[in-house]
């Protein structure tokens, strides 16, 4: 007889603090590194950061640029700059000391209790409608793909039916650099 299946704990609504600066990853592809620098500097891994700093967009490049050469994609930053992915940029935390372990979520509803537990990166196609945020906060799936991006997630409201992203477009990015998106926009 198999035992039970484990169990996801029940997702609840947090929103994990936040205080540093935010990151802008300018003109490169780099999302990856400053959405995984981002959640770093959150107060649920402060003793990731050994020298008491938060991260700046110098070790989010780094993160990004080491992601690129352990990363499933050929070519690696500099020269190319053709993004990376949460994998790679996950395994260079790992070599870089600000990580010693990092877990995969493959499903919505495991995906809100991982965030119940702590900040995570996710990515996730980024369209025509979601340059624009709301006078609520919310971003809208709406137009084109234009691509892949890899966002910081901060929290997850259970009853209002959202998340809470910070984006890596600085601060002048939405609310503040931060959004919400529906449970339904985000599925």
């Amino acid at each position: 007889e198999a035992p039970p299946a484990r169990q996801a704990p029940a997702p609840r609504t947090v929103l994990w603090s936040h205080y540093a600066p935010f990151l802008d990853q300018g003109n490169r592809s780099s999302c990856q590194g400053p959405a995984l620098a981002q959640v770093l500097n959150c107060s649920k891994f402060t003793k990731a950061r050994k020298s008491g700093r938060y991260l700046n967009e110098q070790d989010a490049v780094a993160v990004y640029s080491l992601g690129t050469t352990l990363d499933e994609f050929p070519g690696s930053y500099p020269p190319q700059d053709d993004g990376s992915s949460a994998l790679g940029v996950c395994k260079a935390a790992v070599q870089l000391g600000y990580l010693t372990a990092y877990r995969h979520t493959f499903g919505f509803d495991d995906a809100l209790a991982a965030l119940a537990l702590s900040p995570a990166i996710m990515g996730i196609n980024w369209y025509d409608d979601m340059f624009r945020v709301d006078s609520r906060g919310f971003v809208h799936v709406g137009g084109r793909v234009q691509g892949g991006h890899e966002v910081a997630v901060l929290g997850v409201s259970v009853r209002d039916q959202y998340v809470t992203i910070l984006n890596s477009w600085g601060a002048g990015w939405g609310k503040n650099g931060r959004a919400r998106i529906s449970f339904d926009d985000l599925r």
